[in-house]
């Protein structure tokens, strides 16, 4: 299909909205009983919470700047120590309350570090690598990431407070990095071998990769205490889909019945999972300006246009095999708070850092489930063998 159709093609879809009620859209369980309380973060981008409640991300002050923050209940807003460079960002907290991300030395260049619950920075690493930065860190202290060599191509990384940057023996090839840790000691690794294959695994120092799926093209982006990973799989140019993986059920996917893409950003020992979804790919929505905006504004209304782009993504939370619209269930709980976007991470008390939009303003929300509402953290934390 050549572009001029597929513009047609979306005009045409749109133009059959208001007939079918949006039901192309709609293809979530019903929040049921559902609701959270929400906590403004500002105007941040939350990357993760741990199990305290304690939430990292980043905030963009402006163009050139990009700062990683720590909030919590009692302290509020705490800004991270930075190098010379002054940029940084925070990617995953510990339940021990140490931090993994990356800051600016005054060249510019990017160093994976650790920073402590106080927000000082207590390890900066790179080794002999030109670039590195931090993704995941455990309860232990070890972080692990992704290392740029001076070649541009990248490895796996391991550091903590103790030990130096290193990359793991196992993994002497490029191409790889490593995206989590969990409290066990895996690490949830993508790597080369001698060959230029690429492949995604368990790993445990000492021990072989466990081999997550070998038939297709995904990118796991989190790993459980329970041996679960999150991620999405890639089925075709610009088509992909959340998935969530174990040892005994393989892979599945968790948005069968949405048509459309969707990302998932986070998993709790619960076997719950956070995320984003998309309408269906035609193209992409920044690019129908002019008259085809024009177009849909004077058949609809003004603005139409702005609000079929608001709702072109949504935050979502896939539970025991159920897809939740969290901007629907937040919508009900707290009517000033327009639309929640993608769900970045998901703690066992069942707290959800997101961005929200309110008053046409981006900001960073805590969602804290109402205890009178069905709490996804009343379940006993899954084993992965006794997950659906």
């Amino acid at each position: 299909m050549n572009r001029n159709l597929r513009i047609v093609s979306f005009v045409s879809a749109a133009l059959l909205l208001p007939t079918i009620g949006w039901q192309f859209i709609s293809y979530y369980s019903s929040s049921g009983n559902l609701k959270y309380d929400i906590t403004d973060l500002g105007k941040v981008a939350p990357c993760d919470i741990n199990n305290l409640g304690q939430v990292v991300g980043f905030s963009i002050p402006n163009a050139d700047e990009i700062r990683p923050f720590l909030w919590d209940l009692e302290k509020g807003m705490t800004q991270l120590e930075t190098l010379g460079g002054g940029n940084g960002w925070a990617w995953e907290i510990s339940d021990t309350g140490l931090i993994a991300g990356w800051v600016d030395d005054a060249s510019g260049n990017s160093n994976a570090v650790i920073w402590n619950d106080e927000g000082e920075i207590e390890t900066v690493g790179s080794g002999e690598m030109k670039k590195s930065i931090g993704f995941g860190i455990n309860d232990l202290g070890i972080a692990v990431g992704l290392a740029i060599n001076r070649d541009g191509t990248s490895q796996v990384f391991l550091m903590d407070a103790t030990a130096a940057f290193r990359v793991p023996s196992r993994f002497p090839h490029v191409g790889g990095h490593a995206r989590d840790i969990n409290n066990r000691g895996q690490v949830l690794v993508t790597w080369g071998d001698s060959e230029g294959k690429r492949h995604h695994s368990l790993w445990t120092e000492g021990d072989d990769p466990l081999e997550i799926v070998t038939d297709l093209k995904i990118d796991p982006t989190a790993l459980n205490n329970v041996e679960q990973v999150a991620g999405d799989i890639y089925l075709y140019p610009r088509t992909y889909c959340a998935f969530i993986w174990d040892v005994t059920h393989g892979l599945r996917n968790l948005t069968l019945d949405w048509r459309g893409n969707s990302r998932a950003s986070g998993i709790n020992d619960h076997g719950q999972v956070v995320g984003l979804l998309e309408k269906p790919t035609i193209i992409p929505f920044g690019q129908l300006k002019g008259f085809i905006a024009h177009s849909f504004d004077s058949v609809f209304g003004t603005d139409f246009s702005v609000k079929l782009a608001k709702n072109w993504e949504k935050g979502f939370l896939w539970d025991d095999g159920k897809l939740y619209d969290l901007s629907e269930i937040v919508s009900s709980s707290s009517p000033d708070w327009e639309m929640i976007w993608g769900a970045s991470d998901i703690n066992n008390r069942g707290q959800i850092v997101a961005q929200g939009e309110i008053d046409g303003e981006i900001h960073g929300v805590l969602l804290t489930p109402i205890e009178e509402s069905v709490n996804p953290a009343s379940k006993v934390p899954n084993e992965a063998s006794e997950s659906e």
